[in-house]
């Protein structure tokens, strides 16, 4: 009895073993992501410090922005801070640095106040708190440990089967939203009897709805640069230690031409957001989304999840309603200059169409009528979110 007994084969539970090899120096992926951050913004405040500096001179004085010392700074700092972050994904889980992307807008504060002297709100320096607070729960709860992966793993990881079925999610989720949202467009079209629909005739909750649902459909799809980022400098750290390694492989060339496509998709659906809506609602609605979405599709693709415990998903998710917070009360007001990124790297490099500072825009012949009408709009009850488009802006996209 005893002898069949211990013949009978053992209970075996099976062990899920994943993909890629552990990387252990997260700290560094840290590092360079706040280097990263800080350094963008950074070198975007100095171009603006030198533009500022330079519409202040007579235009017989003027050089050309290239061969001023300090936009060529900004300028290098801008490029080599955006090389810094892309490299931090190599370390770090994406989960963590998804939130610490956050801390862009505490460094455009401090640097906006200190180098260009502009005035900040009381909401800023709250905003500030909840960030600094969002970011201490998110690296000190958030998965440290991240992989490493080679061109094989990086496509068997697309094909697993929670990756499909956020796939699955959030296609449903830009069906949804954007037939939703062409739907309220025809509705107010309808109601006000017109053939196209126009920004302004919608009230301010359509306007506040139609944001959400713009920025929805936009990060649920431009988040995947920060995916493919991810793999693209793994490839790119493989390629130096054994050349050609990942080059041999096809599949490796559809990495880096995702990427481009993502990063551009979410480029142009921010900026036209930016144009189309109120920036104080519609700029937080988009980085909320951004850093939702950068963060499930990241921890979901490369497996950050599967550790974690119901402590580390409750502070880490205290963490993120933080970050969320500051950056709703970090987003300065529309009344303010709020072009974005992609326009004033524009603008940098074109030399042209260059908004004045404060203090040179005052002998403007009609700055009296411009500040009058703003006035006149801030004080109407029923102001809605979107912002017409000016006849005589250039467009950038």
């Amino acid at each position: 009895m005893s002898e069949t007994a211990s013949s009978s084969p053992p209970h075996l539970t099976p062990v899920t073993i994943p993909l890629g090899h552990s990387v252990t120096s997260w700290w560094i992926g840290i590092v360079l992501s706040v280097l990263g951050s800080v350094g963008t913004n950074l070198g975007v405040n100095l171009q603006k410090l030198a533009i500022n500096q330079r519409l202040m001179l007579a235009p017989s004085q003027r050089r050309r922005l290239s061969q001023t010392p300090l936009w060529l700074l900004g300028l290098f700092l801008f490029l080599f801070s955006n090389v810094t972050g892309f490299f931090s994904y190599r370390y770090a889980a994406q989960s963590v640095l998804a939130g610490l992307s956050s801390l862009q807008f505490l460094s455009h504060v401090l640097f906006a106040r200190f180098i260009l002297k502009e005035q900040t709100d009381m909401n800023a320096y709250y905003g500030t708190a909840l960030i600094i607070s969002g970011c201490f729960f998110v690296v000190l709860f958030g998965k440290h440990e991240a992989r490493a992966y080679d061109v094989e793993d990086l496509i068997l990881l697309f094909g697993k089967s929670p990756f499909v079925c956020y796939g699955f999610v959030i296609a449903f989720i830009s069906v949804i939203s954007s037939t939703t949202y062409t739907q309220i467009k025809q509705k107010v079209a309808r109601r006000h009897g017109v053939a196209k629909f126009e920004p302004t005739l919608a009230s301010l909750r359509e306007g506040q709805f139609l944001a959400i649902l713009y920025a929805l459909s936009s990060a649920v799809w431009g988040t995947f640069s920060v995916v493919l980022a991810k793999g693209s400098s793994m490839l790119f750290a493989q390629v130096i230690s054994s050349f050609p390694g990942p080059l041999t492989y096809y599949e490796t060339y559809f990495i880096p031409l995702g990427l481009t496509a993502a990063a551009l998709f979410w480029m142009n659906r921010l900026n036209h957001a930016l144009k189309l809506f109120d920036v104080s609602y519609a700029f937080p609605m988009m980085q909320i989304c951004w850093i939702l979405f950068s963060l499930l599709a990241g921890g979901i693709y490369y497996e950050e999840f599967l550790q974690w415990n119901k402590r580390d998903i409750g502070f880490f998710g205290i963490g993120i309603c933080l970050l969320f917070g500051g950056v709703v009360l970090i987003c300065p007001a529309a009344k303010k200059d709020h072009r974005t990124l992609a326009q004033i790297f524009y603008e940098n490099l074109v030399n042209e169409v260059i908004r004045p500072p404060p203090a040179y825009s005052q002998n403007n012949a009609n700055s009296a009528e411009s500040n009058n009408l703003s006035s006149v709009e801030e004080n109407h009850p029923t102001k809605n979110l979107y912002r017409p488009l000016p006849g005589n802006q250039t467009d950038f996209i």
